[in-house]
């Protein structure tokens, strides 16, 4: 830049001749390798520097020569090797990247000192107000979550306001920008937009106040008829087709089109949002929105699957719209269920039917709540062994969509954690009560909103108690195993190395925040130092959620060998050979029913029933043969084969370590 030069005469005449105008040619300055036969009705407002114009730019499968065509450019800095055609309106105050193509769009403007979408404030979750959160340029899961739901203490809110308008005014430029590598062909008026590397726009409607993290690891696409207004779209998402968004956040790696419409909403890692409508929703990651008939309004989800149909009311006609709803993680809803907000659902749990009750069911996991004849009843842990939770446990990491360098969004995967346990264990507890102090003639009781059987009572307790044992043996049995596997062939010497737990006030107490498990009081350290201002940026307090992400197995145990005295009356670091015995017995013989329930789940998927609308067009036998050419078979069923092997695992696993223990 140092070294641009102004036009000299002849090419200012040339330019000219070429159909070119400027206000001032004096305040045009330009590489000194320029070229200017590759300017055409270009017309010039203020100052504007141009790089290095000599080469040509890819375009897709196209190869296109760099310049300047049919194009105002008003207060511009352009690099080298770009490519603008066919711009009606004009090109104000933008900074425009290396090998970048513009064509065949609008308006490509900005105002001084942009906000590009940062410092905006969104209402999620109770749509009156609130529990706003604002948006900016690397917001996560984790720091949205604290800023929506942490409002008990307005001196951390004060303190953390400060820490994300720092943040902001760094991100804040005099002009926007385009990065290198980006195309945007066919679009309409882009108003305040900050765009990220190798960015594709093709085709997008109207983009105000807004900015897209592209990357070249992880570019973003923004497809046909998109309007977006007061936005972030983050590294590797997609939204096309068509899709509203106003006021909305989209986190790495979603996809979002096909005519979705969302308000007041976030959508982080991984995500899906297509055809149905939102408003003011926190949607964690891995939430999955598909359907043109679902609504879904200010709920808390992650790792959700909302059913066709899905909707919530959240308002009594009295003070407005103000209830909000909590979904726990790894919720489903079927098609048309309706949630009657407030209401707090149990993690894993399944929601059918309409309901027209408040529930409060936290210490219920991996539960079912059905609408059995206008009553809302609930079978407390039936989705332990739903081979969909199965499924969707090993899915979810699979289908990571994320490549940039850094995933912003901390997440632990485990179906099973200390934060599901401890419910687990609390809610098997409140289940045997209710059985001991409800009379036998009672058909069905009360429990949060619901109505349960009174049969139910042990049966759910019982689901509990065998995930309960085959979490808690199980991690002790895998920390043993991974001792002897080191070389400590001794099992006595391997029980005594087993590693002493980090001294905690509270091991028991875990939170879920938006996709990171972590424990209570390591949270409430947190708040206290940004409430104290001893971390006092951004960056220090994404460092130590990264930190308290990465301790996380070390918190695990420590819930772990706190739980197994609480279960076990043992001690794991005290625990001898002979007593280890009698656990892992109790281990195989928990994991083992549960194994057999889930297989017994699946094979329902292969059941008579599942063939009725098979082989339309032959015999019985032809039935069987359709379905297996469609479906495929029992035994050749990967998640099947994947529990069978599990299954006989456990066996071979325990007389393994009976006899290492012998």
């Amino acid at each position: 830049m140092n070294q641009y030069r102004r036009l000299s005469p002849e090419e200012i005449q040339m330019a000219i001749h070429q159909r070119c105008s400027a206000e001032d040619w004096a305040r045009i300055k330009v590489d000194p390798a320029f070229d200017v036969t590759r300017l055409y009705e270009v017309h010039f407002q203020g100052d504007v520097s141009i790089g290095r114009n000599a080469g040509f730019v890819a375009d897709g499968n196209c190869k296109k020569v760099c310049g300047l065509f049919s194009v105002t450019l008003s207060q511009c800095v352009l690099s080298d090797d770009v490519r603008i055609a066919g711009v009606g309106g004009r090109i104000h105050n933008y900074q425009i990247g290396r090998q970048t193509v513009i064509e065949n769009i609008h308006t490509l403007e900005a105002d001084d000192n942009p906000r590009c979408g940062n410092g905006i404030e969104i209402g999620v979750l109770n749509e009156a107000g609130g529990r706003e959160v604002t948006l900016f340029a690397g917001l996560t899961a984790q720091i949205a979550f604290i800023q929506a739901m942490h409002k008990q203490d307005p001196d951390f809110q004060t303190s953390l306001r400060q820490l994300i308008q720092k943040k902001c005014q760094r991100v804040i430029t005099p002009q926007a920008i385009v990065a290198d590598h980006v195309t945007i062909s066919n679009a309409g008026v882009l108003r305040n937009i900050n765009i990220g590397a190798f960015a594709v726009l093709a085709g997008v409607s109207e983009l105000h106040d807004g900015t897209i993290l592209s990357c070249q690891e992880d570019p973003v696409y923004l497809g046909p008829n998109v309007i977006a207004r007061e936005f972030i779209i983050c590294e590797g998402a997609q939204v096309s087709d068509g899709a509203l968004l106003d006021r909305v956040f989209i986190g790495q790696g979603s996809r979002v089109g096909r005519t979705f419409s969302g308000e007041n909403s976030l959508f982080f890692a991984n995500c899906e949002a297509f055809h149905s409508e939102t408003c003011s929703i926190f949607a964690g990651p891995y939430s999955v929105t598909h359907h043109r008939s679902t609504l879904l309004i200010a709920c808390l989800f992650s790792f959700y699957n909302a059913g066709s149909g899905t909707n919530q009311s959240n308002h009594m006609y009295k003070l407005g719209p103000v209830h909000q709803g909590v979904l726990e993680r790894g919720c489903k809803t079927g098609s048309f269920s309706y949630l009657l907000l407030e209401s707090h659902i149990p993690a894993f749990s399944v929601v059918i039917g309409k309901h027209m009750t408040n529930f409060d069911l936290p210490d219920f996991p991996f539960s079912y709540i059905a609408d059995e004849a206008g009553k809302s009843m609930i079978i407390p842990g039936k989705n332990l062994f739903s081979i969909g939770t199965v499924r969707d446990g090993a899915k979810w990491p699979a289908r990571d969509r994320r490549k940039a360098h850094g995933k912003r969004d901390l997440i632990i995967f485990d179906i099973f954690s200390p934060y599901t346990v401890e419910k687990m264990r609390k809610g098997r507890d409140i289940l045997h009560k209710l059985y001991e102090e409800t009379p036998k003639e009672t058909e069905s009781l009360h429990l949060g909103g619901a109505q349960i059987k009174r049969l139910l009572l042990r049966k759910g307790a019982k689901y509990y108690e065998l995930a309960i044992d085959r979490y808690l043996i199980g991690q002790v049995l895998t920390a043993l195993e991974k001792r002897l596997e080191n070389g400590q062939a001794d099992a006595r010497q391997a029980l005594q190395s087993l590693p002493k737990p980090e001294p905690l006030q509270h091991p028991d107490k875990w939170l879920d925040l938006c996709g990171l498990l972590l424990l209570d009081e390591k949270y409430q350290q947190l708040i206290r130092q940004v409430r104290e201002k001893s971390i006092n940026s951004m960056d220090d307090l994404l460092h130590e959620l990264e930190r308290l992400h990465s301790s996380y197995h070390e918190d695990e145990w420590a819930y772990i060998c706190h739980a197994f005295q609480a279960e076990y009356g043992l001690d794991v670091q005290a625990l001898q050979p002979g007593q280890l015995v009698d656990l892992i017995d109790r281990w195989a013989s928990a994991a083992s029913s549960l194994q057999a329930l889930i297989l017994a789940d699946a094979r329902i998927e292969f059941a008579d029933f599942a063939r009725i609308s098979y082989g339309l067009t032959g015999s019985d036998d032809d039935k069987v043969s359709d379905f297996e050419q469609v479906r495929g078979t029992l035994a050749g069923n990967k998640v099947i084969q994947q529990c069978e092997e599990e299954a006989a695992q456990i066996k071979l696993r325990a007389e393994r370590l009976k006899e290492i223990l012998a």
